[in-house]
C-alpha cells in the first residue's frame, strides 16, 4: 500500500499535494485511517439499527396516514409512490 510521488522541476506544493490526496483516496488509505480511528462498541451499533428500524416504521405508517390509507407493513418507497400519485404531485 505504497504511494510514492516524484516531483517535476518547478511543480507547484499545491499540485504535488493534490495529487497525494488523490493517490491516498485512491488506495483507500483515508477510509481505512477513517474506520480505525474510532471504535464503535457492538451495544451502540445494536440500538442505531433498531433506531433505523423503528424510524422507519413511524415513516411508513405517517406516509400511509397522508395517504388516507390503513398503515401496513408495506415498504417505504411504495408508500411514498402511493401518497404521490394520489396527491398528484412530483
Amino acid at each position: 500500500m505504497g504511494v510514492r510521488i516524484v516531483l517535476a522541476d518547478k511543480e507547484p506544493i499545491g499540485l504535488a499535494l493534490r495529487r497525494v490526496k488523490k493517490l491516498l483516496e485512491r488506495e483507500g488509505v483515508t477510509w481505512e485511517s477513517k474506520r480505525r480511528g474510532s471504535f464503535v462498541k457492538p451495544t451502540q451499533i445494536r440500538r442505531a439499527k433498531k433506531f433505523r428500524k423503528k424510524f422507519k416504521a413511524r415513516e411508513a405508517t405517517l406516509l400511509a396516514k397522508m395517504a388516507g390509507e390503513q398503515p401496513t407493513a408495506a415498504s417505504v418507497s411504495e408508500l411514498v409512490e402511493s401518497f404521490w400519485k394520489k396527491t398528484g404531485k412530483p
